[in-house]
């Protein structure tokens, strides 16, 4: 079954702060989403320890009405030559999050980290996570850190 998506076509720019309010108060059973956004918030905790900055996409069942979806989708959008100057150190915790399965075993997060310079790569995920499976529009909410 799908569920309608929280926001409609295009993007949707929100705040850290607004969090809470776009993807848990409009639920009635809270407990998950409450739980998937703490998860989310360890993660992005996290990405900051590396000090660069990112436009995120979050996507998934997370984004839609769902009452109890399974995980949330999300997309790092990062700077190449950013990520190519940060210590070894750091570009481990970029692998890290990179790696799929430890995400969502640690997180509960589907993590893709994407060069911004990549312009096909954002081409083909804004087609991912702007459109349903039934390729109905649907918007993509977005984050800056």
């Amino acid at each position: 079954m799908d569920y309608e998506p929280i926001h409609s076509a295009g993007f949707l720019d929100i705040t850290k702060e607004q969090l809470v309010t776009t993807f848990v108060e409009p639920f009635d059973v809270k407990k998950r989403r409450e739980y998937l956004l703490e998860r989310f918030d360890a993660l992005v905790d996290r990405f900051k320890e590396t000090g660069l900055n990112a436009e995120l996409w979050i996507d998934g069942s997370f984004a839609t009405l769902k009452p109890e979806p399974g995980d949330i989708d999300l997309i790092f959008f990062v700077d190449a030559n950013d990520v190519n100057s940060l210590q070894a150190d750091k570009q481990r915790i970029i692998m890290e999050l990179n790696n799929r399965t430890y995400s969502n075993i640690r997180y509960n997060c589907d993590v893709f980290i994407v060069l911004n310079q990549d312009l096909n790569k954002r081409s083909y995920w804004r087609g991912w996570f702007g459109f349903s499976r039934n390729e109905e529009p649907k918007g993509i909410i977005r984050l800056y850190i």
